[in-house]
């Protein structure tokens, strides 16, 4: 990404209240984010709704910090590149795996079943949340562009094999102030 900040939609303020930015469904399923300014630092959680009726084990969520591919980029338009080892890991998953070899990488194993995004129509279901601060380090002094890429492993109806799938990036702005403003 290069150049100026593109034309946004509304302000939505965070520093109390999460921002909901929607993106377009993908396989039945919509990815939301919730960001909320928690002081020099943001917070981001990546929330699903399901626009159709799943099986209890249709979605599983990748082994990574953030469940997702993140990009970030300052005012002026050059990115800024993390050396967090945690947010390579989303960029070297495999597009396709079995289920047991994600549920087995689970660490303690009393949490394995906390793997599965459950879901219900028209519902949120949280899948990932963390703080950008200690990925990306002490950038936020300047508004930035953020670039949130979800990824969820969809399970094939034989329960055994899981396709990696690499939902539509959601852009947003991200300012001093602490309002969120989608970005096209």
């Amino acid at each position: 990404m290069t150049g100026q900040f593109v034309t946004a939609q509304p302000l939505l303020g965070a520093e109390h209240n999460p921002a909901k930015i929607f993106t377009t469904p993908t396989n039945y399923l919509q990815p939301c984010l919730l960001i909320t300014r928690n002081g020099l630092d943001w917070n981001v959680e990546i929330d699903y709704i399901a626009k159709t009726n799943f099986t209890r084990h249709a979605w599983l969520k990748p082994i990574t910090l953030t469940g997702s591919k993140l990009k970030i980029w300052s005012k002026n338009g050059a990115e800024i590149v993390s050396t967090n080892i945690a947010l390579s890991e989303a960029t070297h998953l495999p597009n396709q795996t079995t289920t047991s070899n994600i549920i087995s990488s689970v660490r303690p194993s009393d949490r394995r079943g906390l793997q599965w995004l459950w879901t219900q129509p028209e519902m949120l279901s949280g899948a990932n949340s963390f703080y950008l601060r200690p990925l990306f380090g002490n950038v936020f002094t300047n508004d930035i562009l953020l670039q949130v890429t979800p990824l969820l492993y969809k399970v094939e109806t034989n329960n055994t094999t899981a396709d990696l799938v690499e939902f539509p990036p959601i852009k947003v702005k991200l300012m001093t102030n602490g309002d969120v403003q989608k970005t096209n």
